[in-house]
């Protein structure tokens, strides 16, 4: 998941050439649904940033 976020942060910032760009994923991993914990709800976020001028900005973003 966190490959994928970097990934698709990446893209968008080399194709669109935006001033910032922040990407948020949330999936359910099916590994702490099915097995070991039996959360349905369990749930990992992560996040990319890219962008020089606002990263510490945004970095603090929610």
């Amino acid at each position: 998941q966190e490959r994928l976020t970097a990934q698709i942060a990446d893209a968008v910032f080399q194709q669109l050439s935006p001033r910032a760009v922040v990407v948020v994923a949330r999936a359910t991993h099916l590994c702490m649904a099915m097995r070991g914990a039996h959360k349905r709800e369990a749930q990992a976020v992560t996040r990319a940033v890219r962008g020089e001028h606002y990263l510490a900005r945004i970095s603090n973003f929610k």
